[in-house]
C-alpha cells in the first residue's frame, strides 16, 4: 500500500515550530489507533497524560504538555 506521506519532498529542514506541531498531531492520531473507540483505553490513555503533567509540573514543557493531553482528547472524543 502507498501513502500519501511517500510522496511529499521533505528534503529541505523543517522549523521547530512546524515539528512541533506534526508530533502533536501524529501523538494524537496514535492515540486514537491504539484506544479504537475503547472508552477503557481513551480514559487510560488521558489519565497517564495527567499523570505525566503532574510529574512535571513547574518544568518548562508543563504548558505543551497540557497542549498535547488537550489535542489528544479532543481527538479520542471530538469537540465538547
Amino acid at each position: 500500500m502507498k501513502y500519501k506521506f511517500e510522496d511529499v519532498d521533505t528534503a529541505s529542514p523543517s522549523s521547530s515550530d512546524d515539528a512541533i506541531q506534526a508530533l502533536l498531531a501524529a501523538f494524537a492520531a496514535l492515540a486514537a489507533s491504539v484506544a479504537q473507540g475503547s472508552d477503557e483505553k481513551k480514559q487510560d490513555i488521558l489519565s497517564k497524560l495527567d499523570q505525566v503533567l503532574e510529574l512535571n509540573k513547574g518544568v518548562d514543557c508543563y504548558v505543551e504538555l497540557a497542549r498535547i493531553g488537550q489535542i489528544t482528547k479532543i481527538a479520542l472524543y471530538g469537540k465538547e
